[in-house]
This record gives structure tokens, C-alpha cells and sequence, in this order.
């Protein structure tokens, strides 16, 4: 290693980090198994910034301090309930990375792992990476959902943005699903907890979760002097011309507007648009979980789109179960609908 190192120049730093990084991924891959959380368990991770813990706020309706700088420094438990277990784990960076055995095994012990990103593919591919690696010596692998966040202007772009991305991380993390979303306005978080929800095992077909434009619906990191990985320092965040998934094979997922089936059994058959009730939910800034809680009950009842609202009295919504402050933002918003 030591020889290797003092051959490294600035002609072949790529090749070099490249094979470095193969030997890591080596190593990740023969992390020993360990037993799962006694209940399903959920760990977000990412880039720093990315929305992780405003995600997690949205989904669970909790009150996480966010910030817009580094906020989340540890891998912690911010939500519990009798069937689930939920973890905020600090955002990878130039300085702190996931490579370190106590996080990787934390990772390797939840049933879930939901990876954010924004901008582009690339911020996700290293931990596509590691987290192939680090479920294939698992008899019950976690299931992974990558999250590309702040799509919010990028409406246009859906579909070539879903297959592009979606090819890239399966290449690396095959059976790993991609949604399409925004915390900014709900787009894709009803996708986002169906898809954690679902146990997802390694090497099955994937499905893929996915969230149209119209379907409106842990930030974070440490110094490193607080890094929790120690001395690996961030191995996979320095990224090479060179590299070894270079010649992996590329999947070529179903095209992103040509679905004809449900991704779930309660989803419907084609993505949803502004004209359903759920969409209508979030765009109002209703929390995603009660959207999602409306809708279902409001659905049961015969109530499946916006302008079925106009008809609805108070007493009907109070039925259902509709907080006081969310009912007036609807019955206001739903007499403007077309």
C-alpha cells in the first residue's frame, strides 16, 4: 500500500483511487452479518443538505430542527413507534464519509435504507456502491430507495431524469427503487413511504416507485473531529475518470411514461395529476401522511377528485376525520377548482 501510494501521481490519481476503492468495497462486502432491529426499521442517509431530516419531518409529521448548513451528527433514533423504528444519520461529506464499521453496521441491521440526492446521479453513486456491497452477505438484505430531492423545477425533465437515473444506481445496486420528489411541495412522499414499507430482498425484479410532476408529494453531517468512521476519511467521495463500475452493465428500466401497471396494489394504474385529491392535499402544504389519510378515507366514500369537494359540507370532512385548519384550506381552495 505504502509503494502503491508513493507511485501515485498526477497522471494516474484516478487509477489509483479507483483500485483503492475496489479494495474497500472488498472489504464492505465481507462484513460479517448481524440480526435486525426487532422492529422494521428506516435509516435515511445522503449528502449533506440533501432534505433528509425536512423529509423525515414531512413523513412522520415530526419537528426536527432543520438547518441549511450541516445539522445531523450522529446515526439517532428520532422516531419510534410499536411497529417502527426511524433514523436521521449525518450527511456525507469531503469530510465524513459512511465507510467506517460502526455506521456500516447500523446500516447493515435496518430493514430500509432511503439514500437522497439532488441535482444529479453521481452525488448517489458511492453509496449505490457500499450499500451493494454491504447486503450481499445478509440472509435478510435491507431493501433501498434512492430519493432524488428538489425536483420542484424540474417538471419538464421527468421522464428523462427517471430513466437516466434509474439505470445508473441499479447498475450498482440492483432491486434498489428511485423516486421522483420534493420536500418543498410534497411531490412523492406518498411513493417514498410506499416504497420503504415493502420488503425488498436483493437480486429480485425491481419495481420501480415512481411520482409524476403533478403528484405533488437527515440534513446533515459532523466536523471531523466528530466523525463517528475515523481515519478512512472520505474515500468515496473522491471520484476518479477511471473507475471500476465504468464497465458494469446498464439495466434498461420500463420508460418512465409508459406504465401501464400499478406500482402497488392500492396505487393507480397511471401516475397521478393535479385533478386527484392527494396532489390537491400537499399543494395546499398539507402534511403528506394526512394527505394520504384523506384521500384513502375520502376515496372509500366515492370521492375521487378535486371537484367532488365543492359539493362537500363541513360535517362531511369532520366525517372523515379532517383537522379544523387543513378543512378551511381545502373547502377555500377546492370552490377555485375548475
Amino acid at each position: 500500500m505504502e509503494q502503491e501510494a508513493a507511485n501515485v501521481n498526477l497522471n494516474n490519481f484516478a487509477e489509483a483511487t479507483a483500485r483503492f476503492q475496489a479494495r474497500i468495497i472488498e472489504q464492505v462486502r465481507n462484513i460479517p452479518d448481524v440480526q435486525k432491529t426487532a422492529k422494521r426499521s428506516v435509516a435515511v442517509v445522503g449528502n449533506v443538505c440533501a432534505g433528509k431530516t425536512t423529509l423525515l419531518n414531512k413523513l412522520y409529521n415530526l419537528q426536527l430542527e432543520t438547518k441549511p448548513m450541516r445539522n445531523t451528527s450522529k446515526f439517532t433514533k428520532v422516531h419510534e413507534t410499536g411497529e417502527l423504528e426511524v433514523y436521521d444519520v449525518f450527511g456525507q461529506n469531503d469530510r465524513e464519509t459512511y465507510i467506517g464499521m460502526q455506521t456500516l453496521l447500523k446500516m447493515k441491521a435496518v430493514h430500509n435504507i432511503t439514500c437522497l440526492y439532488t441535482d444529479a446521479v453521481e452525488q448517489a453513486l458511492d453509496v449505490a456502491e457500499v450499500l451493494k456491497a454491504l447486503r450481499s452477505n445478509s440472509s435478510q438484505p435491507f431493501s433501498v430507495v434512492f430519493v432524488r430531492n428538489k425536483m420542484e423545477s424540474e417538471q419538464e425533465h421527468f421522464e428523462a431524469i427517471y430513466n437516466n437515473d434509474l439505470a445508473e444506481l441499479q447498475a450498482l445496486c440492483p432491486g434498489c427503487q428511485l423516486v421522483l420528489a420534493s420536500n418543498r411541495s410534497g411531490l412523492g412522499h406518498t411513493r417514498i413511504l410506499q416504497a420503504i414499507s415493502e420488503d425488498r430482498q436483493h437480486g429480485q425484479d425491481a419495481q420501480h416507485a415512481y411520482a409524476q410532476p403533478a403528484q405533488i408529494g437527515m440534513t446533515a453531517t459532523t466536523s471531523g473531529t466528530d466523525n463517528p468512521n475515523g481515519a478512512l476519511g472520505n474515500v468515496f467521495n473522491t471520484r476518479g475518470q477511471t473507475n471500476s463500475r465504468a464497465t458494469a452493465a446498464t439495466p434498461t428500466p420500463p420508460a418512465y411514461g409508459r406504465f401501464t401497471q400499478p406500482v402497488y396494489a392500492q396505487a393507480a394504474p397511471t401516475p397521478p395529476t393535479y385533478g386527484q385529491l392527494e396532489a390537491f392535499f400537499c399543494s395546499l402544504h398539507i402534511p403528506s401522511a394526512d394527505a394520504a389519510l384523506y384521500t384513502t378515507k375520502l376515496k372509500e366514500d366515492g370521492f375521487d377528485v378535486v371537484s367532488d369537494l365543492k359539493d362537500m359540507s363541513e360535517e362531511d370532512f369532520k366525517e372523515i376525520g379532517m383537522k379544523k385548519g387543513h378543512m378551511r384550506k381545502v373547502m377555500r381552495a377546492a370552490q377555485t377548482c375548475p
